[in-house]
């Protein structure tokens, strides 16, 4: 009975292909810092990563796991979490991050995203543009 329980959970972990990608993101063609990723497989978990000072960023699968799911991903972007002073600025509308990336952050955030990647165990580097 057991066994048969353990083999309805979750699969192997070992078919999976996680390919281990990192870019840069750029607006305009300028780096942009502080971006959250969502890269959302058509099927299976999501990954995710944050853009640095240089914009650049390294896809999570796991804690102990970098990468994201072989084939088609759809990524959502939004800010970074906040610190309570920007926080309170967006709310108001004035953080200068949110204005200068109004139009982008509404193109590529939430579940109606445009951008979709295919990710391939060929192609590690993997640089986003949001013009």
């Amino acid at each position: 009975m057991s066994s048969l329980l353990l083999a309805g959970c979750g699969g192997n972990s070992d078919e999976l292909v996680i390919v281990p990608i990192e870019g840069t993101v750029r607006y305009k063609g300028e780096p942009v810092p502080d971006l959250m990723l969502n890269f959302q497989p058509v099927k299976g978990r999501p990954s995710w990563a944050i853009t640095d000072a240089q914009g650049k960023y390294k896809a999570v699968y796991t804690e102990d796991r970098p990468g994201v799911l072989a084939g088609e991903c759809r990524v959502q972007i939004s800010l970074k979490p906040a610190t309570p002073d920007e926080e309170l600025q967006m709310l108001e509308g004035t953080h200068p991050r949110q204005v200068a990336l109004q139009d982008p952050l509404k193109k590529y955030g939430g579940t109606t995203t445009g951008l979709v990647l295919t990710i391939s165990p060929d192609r590690t580097t993997v640089d986003i543009a949001i013009d």
